[in-house]
């Protein structure tokens, strides 16, 4: 679901991460560019069933390591990076869903 154009190095069709720290990373999904598919992978739910008052959040049962690449154009000063697992919440605003993850 996210890749990353190296021109700007932080910036896609539907999503962008932004490195915040080198222990926080910000992934924003665009809310209208995101398909069924993916909507139900976040969420859990499909888009019609979904409830905006509902508080939402997304669970990493293990640790995901960022492949090379990505660090590279977040251009973070590791060369190695993680997510942390762990459940984070889902912010949700008009044109956006955000999960801010912990790095490790």
């Amino acid at each position: 679901m996210c890749s990353i154009d190296n021109e700007n190095n932080r910036t896609v069709a539907n999503s962008s991460l932004i490195l915040i720290n080198e222990n926080t990373l910000s992934f924003k999904v665009h809310r209208s560019k995101l398909s069924e598919k993916d909507f139900q992978n976040i969420f859990n739910t499909t888009s019609s069933l979904w409830e905006k008052s509902k508080e939402y959040e997304f669970e990493i049962p293990e640790r995901i390591p960022l492949n090379q690449s990505i660090i590279n154009r977040l251009q973070s000063k590791n060369s190695s990076l993680f997510i942390s697992p762990g459940t984070y919440p889902i912010k949700v605003t008009n044109d956006l869903f955000i999960i801010t993850f912990n790095l490790e």
